[in-house]
């Protein structure tokens, strides 16, 4: 059966490891050369094209062309990762992106109430975490581009769970969390109203309610003409 992966640790890319489709897609389809792919607990199975597969994303060129058990049985078992995640993967590593279902779906769209449900942007959370862990650089800031537009059509519906997610999932450093905390501020300071979830998700994690609050009072003491939140309650109120 599969096994668990190269022994080696993915780490964060750098600009030198950034992943580039090297080829037209129609190239990798005329190769039959194929891996399987077993991702979470039930082992649900991708067959995917190696070349592709390798020459986009680094941790399986490690796996799969480094001389590891891998690259003999074609085979890999991700068993901690989440299954419908990795299918964005998929969809990205062959389509070249992913349209939000409740956010981009413009013939058949979604109730109002859908598009606020409060987890609507934690699958693009997780793509970002796959992501890093695959030392995939070109999808992290494809999934961090997704979260930030989708949690702008949630406003403050965001859950104590999609923010616990990624305070918990993610380096201080890391700029998916740099983006959310700015991105909440940013919603903050164009709203005149807030719904009754905003104080629970904003308690949800205490470095994000420290961060949170950090970013508020810079922003209250900045001037009027540094202001960069277009439509900001505060700075605007005074026009």
């Amino acid at each position: 059966m599969a096994t668990n992966g190269p022994d080696t640790k993915a780490t964060k890319p750098t600009s030198n490891t950034r992943p580039s489709l090297k080829r037209k897609l129609n190239e990798y389809l005329k190769s039959s050369d194929t891996v399987e792919i077993f991702v979470g607990p039930e082992l649900t199975k991708w067959t995917l094209n190696e070349e592709l597969l390798c020459d986009r994303i680094p941790y399986f060129k490690a796996a799969f062309k480094n001389g590891f058990k891998e690259s003999k049985d074609k085979k890999l078992e991700l068993p901690d990762d989440n299954p419908e995640v990795f299918g964005h993967l998929v969809e990205w590593l062959y389509m070249q992106q992913v349209g939000c279902t409740v956010c981009e779906d413009f013939v058949n769209r979604p109730s109002r109430k859908e598009e606020e449900n409060p987890n609507h942007v934690l699958p693009w959370a997780r793509l970002w975490v796959l992501a890093d862990k695959l030392g995939c650089e070109e999808l992290m800031s494809w999934a961090e581009k997704k979260f930030t537009y989708c949690m702008g059509r949630v406003k403050f519906g965001v859950s104590p769970e999609v923010i616990s997610f990624v305070f918990e999932k993610t380096l201080e450093t890391s700029s998916l969390r740099i983006s959310f905390t700015r991105t909440f501020v940013h919603l903050f300071f164009q709203s005149s109203s807030y719904p009754d979830t905003f104080g629970e998700a904003a308690a949800a994690n205490k470095t994000f309610n420290a961060e949170f609050l950090k970013e508020i009072k810079a922003h209250v003491g900045e001037k009027k003409e540094y202001c960069f939140i277009y439509g900001c309650t505060l700075h605007e109120a005074d026009d």
